[in-house]
């Protein structure tokens, strides 16, 4: 039986290039995003958030980090 490890993060990011690399290094670590949510900013300037729900595969007996 497979078990999950799982986390949530909030980022800010100003150019989505900044939000894909974040992406892109957490699925190097083997991280796979399941739920995305993003808000504008209310004002010129400021940055979108992003809520990101991922899992991981955990391996016996070790901890995902």
């Amino acid at each position: 039986m497979e078990t999950w490890g799982y986390d949530r993060i909030e980022m800010e990011f100003g150019l989505v290039s900044e939000l894909t690399e974040k992406l892109n290094e957490l699925g190097a670590d083997g991280w796979e995003v399941i739920y995305y949510s993003e808000t504008k900013p209310a004002k010129f300037g400021e940055k979108s958030k992003a809520v990101v729900l991922i899992k991981k595969r955990r391996h016996e007996n070790k901890k995902c980090t």
